[in-house]
């Protein structure tokens, strides 16, 4: 007899069965909502600007957002661009207005494989000479490589708090 059947007075077997019953129980009963509610796992910036990639994430982009003292001002493109193939590839950003068009001209920047490019930094600064929208706004943004395209909603950040002393030399420092 275990402890606890004696406490009971009840035959051992019985006890046995009883609490393996309970266990089972709870378990199935801790367990259904995980069985009946299947878990959502979604993927978001946790930061202020946008990720997104191209050419089945050969080419990603990461923290993308443009930083502005206002509307109708000059404003610089921010974040992170790498590629993961086994090739450097130029990547062209275009930064459209409502029409479509592009605002200004860039240069294509040059990714290698293994070298995150920092964009706003010298040398990999894409600037727009006036931002036709609000900070608080978005625009679209036109990524171009040989591999591939993709058009992103970018959001347009005003140059404050944080943002406030993001310059190119200041953020290549």
């Amino acid at each position: 007899m275990t402890q606890l059947s004696r406490v009971a007075g009840l035959p051992a077997r019985p006890v046995r069965a009883l609490a393996v019953a309970a266990a089972l129980g709870l378990g199935l009963g801790l367990s259904g909502c995980s069985a009946t509610n299947p878990t959502l796992v979604e993927t978001y910036a946790a930061a202020d600007g946008i990720n997104g990639s191209i050419a089945d994430d050969t080419i990603v982009l990461r923290n993308v957002l443009l930083v502005t003292s206002g509307k109708d001002a000059a404003g610089t493109l921010y974040g992170v661009v790498s590629t993961r193939g086994s090739q450097s590839v130029p990547v062209t950003f275009s930064v459209l207005n409502a029409d479509g068009s592009a605002i200004g001209a860039n240069s294509p920047i040059r990714v290698t494989p293994g070298m995150p490019v920092q964009l706003g930094t010298t040398g990999n600064t894409i600037t727009v000479p006036s931002v036709p929208v609000i900070p608080g706004s978005t625009l679209q943004l036109q990524v171009d490589s040989p591999l591939g395209g993709e058009r992103l909603t970018l959001p347009v950040v005003l140059k404050q708090g944080h943002y406030a002393s993001w310059t190119p030399e200041a953020v290549s420092g």
